[in-house]
């Protein structure tokens, strides 16, 4: 029983030490990984991509990534999103100027809603960064497009304020003489009716014809 005790106890330190021993070779592996990764030397590309094998280790072992927060990666070539790696480009959609943020990598538009929220926060601040460090063309397009914007609400709010004057205004209309000859029962010739308007055309026609025959009587005598 003591023996078995023995080679049993003797197994679990060999064991302990094979896990002790991979866990420190992975960890040199991830620290050798990312010193490659940060010497300038080299091409992004290439550094990039050394530091997401040494990040993918770290989390296989360690299931938790400290640079997970400070680094953002491209979810078609895997490249870490940096500053050299982005590129900006000015895109127009209804009349107004958006700027896009590329992977120089794959160069595929980078889609800001399929990442998670603080690695968005991170790539918004590296592209206003660009934006404000680069300048030159996507800076005067951003102005020229902002001076638009600013242009086209004065112009709107010099329309609206004409337009309200014009409204706020009395609009004075010329007295018009209304003719008084069609009315009946207080009803203009509007509101007349057709049996009303036969019946004033037959009255007229009543009246002219009674005094064309008084004047005639006249004559006769």
């Amino acid at each position: 029983m003591k023996r078995n005790a023995a080679f049993t106890s003797n197994v679990s330190n060999s064991e302990a030490l094979l896990i002790a021993a991979q866990d420190s070779t992975d960890k040199k592996t991830i620290n050798f990984l990312r010193n490659l990764s940060s010497k300038s030397s080299l091409p992004p590309i290439l550094r990039s991509q050394l530091s997401f094998n040494a990040n993918k280790i770290s989390y296989d072992l360690f299931r938790t990534n400290k640079f997970a927060a400070k680094k953002v990666q491209c979810q078609n070539c895997y490249v870490v999103l940096s500053e050299n790696l982005i590129g900006l480009r000015v895109v127009k959609k209804r009349k107004t100027k958006d700027v896009e943020a590329i992977c120089k990598g794959c160069k595929q538009i980078i889609k800001l809603a399929s990442l998670p929220q603080f690695q968005r926060k991170v790539l918004i601040d590296t592209i206003v960064k660009l934006t404000l460090t680069k300048g030159g063309q996507i800076a005067d397009s951003k102005e020229q497009s902002t001076s638009k914007i600013v242009q086209k609400s004065e112009t709107m709010d010099n329309k609206s304020l004409l337009k309200n004057e014009a409204t706020n205004k009395k609009e004075v209309r010329p007295i018009v003489p209304i003719d008084t000859r069609g009315i009946a029962n207080g009803k203009t010739k509007k509101n007349v009716s057709k049996l009303q308007l036969m019946m004033q055309k037959q009255q007229a026609e009543q009246s002219s014809s009674g005094l064309s025959s008084f004047f005639d009587s006249f004559g006769k005598s």
